[in-house]
């Protein structure tokens, strides 16, 4: 049984007796640390703190105390939510009890149903425990009592599944670095840019910059959604008109005035005090600008309104701007119709990527734990990699393993594991497509080379994608939004899988095949078949002179590739026969010379260490060399093999693919090739 504070019986229970009946149902699983009378906002409760114990905190997630309002009222009001709010943001309670669930103890017999339509206008609200306080006296010995109306309540609401902005802290998660680098540039009266694919949280961030800075008093900020049809409608002149009257409405000062806003805007700067700082800060700026699809006036008008913002800016330091969208193009091209940019020079962009490791964690474990989902330090490493901390596809993808796990009927908490989560992959994403699509449909739009080189990406074609990254401008956007990354050696990779297998899907379906890799067409193979020799054998020999120049180990003592020929002669692959020909040439060529020269145990030691990339694109070779026969005969293949193959043929088995053995064959040398560009570059 849990025990009453000395302090909490001697004081608030002996003014107030009849609580004390009402508080035993509470002492099964919590000791009542603290309690006392609150009057706000015309709602008079008492307000406690919980300790929950040992078996609370590990059903329940619970690392913190917990808040229990009880109110004697007959009729529960929406005041007493704004109260509860402002209860929670006043010492001892803020930063010692939980911010997302307390108890709320009401002599109204109809609580419960009035929280369920409360929560249902209120999604982001913190989840209340309704108590009807007969109740609890009626069930003052059962011991069970309050754990069940935990469990009915946390495990029921899905606090994953939210899509629209977060406009308070309670879901906000991580960021905090550039938070604090936007606060610091507002102080200083610099402006800023935000940019990032859709759904990264654009929005959310906005909407937490705005309530910082009123709370810190950095600046009055004024938020205008640009997408909104009476905003983006306006012309230039009545877009300043309209943001005057936000800033005199932010600012409670005001102003003469007269017809010209341009003079309005200026007069009303000037009658604020000079410690006072505006920030007006755009959502979606595409569509107040030569972007704009639906209001072609913006092409014209962009230039003239930007030319007066940054005059006035000029001029009066009292205010500065943040601009966000998907396209950072406003902020980077110096000329626009042939006129200069204003806002080129003037802000400067940031990009909003992926959530770290760390913020996922807290993201996920938070919130997972409220509602009885144990996410494994293994589940939520998987969610990350698979995610790239996007925030909005890691929490549908949580959401999707919620509803699983309620299906199932599974009494929580109930672990989830990485294991798990990979059994249920293939289902969860093809639920998913829908968000992806979303996420990177502007940047199909905006930058539609660069997403042709996405897709090259995504369907295998490696070599194509990487002769165009030579260029760094066209990888510049896909790099800083976090989809993908570039090794030093120039080697790409998809930080977020998810949209590459999204990507290589639409691919596939609009050229009307089945095949997710791109494939060589059959009147190019043997064209592509005598560049890929040439370029082979031409690139390793100028890795081999450049490790003897570096005089750094050479797996094949030489300048020179013994066995070069069997490389040379190596024909198109379309049957298994070929194939297998192929793979045992190639390997007879590239790998078997190392063993026979360094011995079997340099391959797997020194070699791999030293040519990690091209020890993968041999590894590939030896293991299709090896278990050629099991693939014949589609029996099981060794684990190296299959891990292979699942990267390569995007987990679909070979028998998916029309023409197996040229995919095979053109995967190996692609794959070699790309292996020997990144080792040269590792070493130059």
């Amino acid at each position: 049984m849990g025990k009453i504070k000395s302090d909490v019986l001697n004081q608030h229970l002996r003014l107030f007796p009849k609580e004390n009946e009402v508080l035993k149902p509470f002492l099964f699983n919590f000791d009542i640390n603290y309690g006392r009378r609150v009057d706000v906002n015309n709602s008079q409760f008492s307000a406690y703190i919980l300790s929950p114990d040992r078996l609370m905190r590990d059903g329940f997630a619970f690392t913190e105390e917990l808040l229990l309002v009880l109110s004697s009222f007959q009729r529960i009001q929406p005041r007493i939510m704004q109260a509860i709010e402002k209860v929670l943001d006043t010492s001892p309670f803020k930063g010692r009890v939980d911010p997302l669930t307390y108890f709320l103890v009401s002599g109204d017999a109809g609580v419960e149903d009035w929280t369920n339509k409360y929560l249902t206008e209120h999604p982001q609200a913190r989840t209340p425990i309704p108590l009807f306080v007969d109740s609890l006296s009626s069930n003052k010995n059962d011991r069970w009592f309050i754990r069940n109306q935990l469990s009915s309540r946390l495990y029921t609401r899905d606090l994953f599944d939210y899509q629209l902005p977060l406009d308070g802290d309670l879901f906000f998660f991580g960021r905090k670095k550039i938070v604090d680098e936007f606060l610091d540039a507002l102080r200083k009266g610099q402006n800023r840019g935000l940019f990032g694919l859709r759904k990264t949280g654009k929005t959310s961030f906005l909407f937490k910059l705005v309530r910082t800075c009123d709370d810190l008093n950095i600046a009055k900020s004024v938020y205008i959604d640009c997408k909104r049809p009476d905003i983006r409608t306006l012309d230039w002149k009545n877009l300043i008109n309209y943001i005057v009257q936000e800033i005199s409405k932010k600012t409670g000062k005001k102003y003469a005035s007269v017809k010209d806003p341009v003079k309005n805007l200026m007069k009303l700067l000037e009658a604020l005090p000079d410690n006072l700082k505006v920030c007006l800060i755009f959502d979606e700026i595409e569509y107040i600008s030569p972007l704009a699809h639906l209001d072609v006036h913006w092409r014209s008008d962009f230039v003239p309104f930007w030319q007066t913002l940054w005059s006035i800016q000029s001029e009066m330091r009292k205010i500065s701007f943040v601009v966000a969208g998907v396209n950072p193009f406003l902020c980077e091209v110096d000329l626009i119709d042939k006129t200069q940019n204003p806002m080129f020079g003037i802000v400067r962009p940031t990009y909003l990527t992926g959530l770290s490791d760390d913020e996922t964690k807290q993201m996920v474990t938070a919130i997972g734990g409220r509602m009885g989902l144990g996410f494994t330090p293994e589940a939520v490493a998987y969610l990350h990699m698979r995610y790239g901390g996007h925030p909005l596809l890691t929490r549908m993808a949580c959401s999707y393993t919620n509803q699983s796990i309620y299906q199932q009927g599974a009494t929580r908490p109930v672990p989830v594991t990485d294991k798990r989560l990979r059994v249920e992959q293939n289902e969860r994403e093809e639920d998913l497509h829908f968000y992806c699509r979303h996420v990177v449909s502007e940047l199909k739009e905006f930058y539609n080379d660069e997403y042709d080189m996405l897709e090259m990406l995504a369907s295998g074609n490696v070599v194509d994608f990487n002769e165009m990254a030579a260029e760094p401008g066209w990888v510049r956007h896909l790099k800083s939004y976090g989809i993908i990354s570039i090794a030093e050696t120039g080697k790409p990779a998809f930080r977020i899988p998810v949209i590459q297998k999204f990507v290589a899907a639409e691919r596939s379906k609009r050229e009307g095949t089945r095949e997710p890799r791109t494939v060589i067409a059959q009147e190019k193979r043997q064209e592509w078949l005598a560049r890929r020799r040439t370029n082979i054998l031409h690139d390793l020999k100028l890795l081999l002179r450049s490790i003897s120049a570096k005089q750094i180990s050479n797996p094949y003592k030489s300048e020179f590739l013994p066995e070069a020929d069997l490389l040379q002669n190596i024909k198109l692959v379309s049957s298994w026969q070929d194939f297998s020909a192929f793979i045992n040439d190639i390997n007879k060529c590239l790998v078997e010379t190392i063993d026979i020269i360094n011995g079997k145990g340099y391959f797997y030691g020194s070699f791999k260490m030293v040519y990690p990339d091209l020890f993968d694109a041999l590894a590939r070779i030896r293991l299709l060399r090896n278990n050629a026969d099991h693939l014949r005969l589609n029996a099981q293949v060794e684990d190296g093999l299959k891990s292979y193959l699942l990267r390569d043929l995007f987990d679909r088995p070979v028998s998916h693919f029309q023409e197996p053995w040229f995919l095979l064959q053109q995967i190996v040398l692609d794959e070699l090739f790309s292996s020997v560009q990144y080792e040269i570059a590792r070493i130059e």
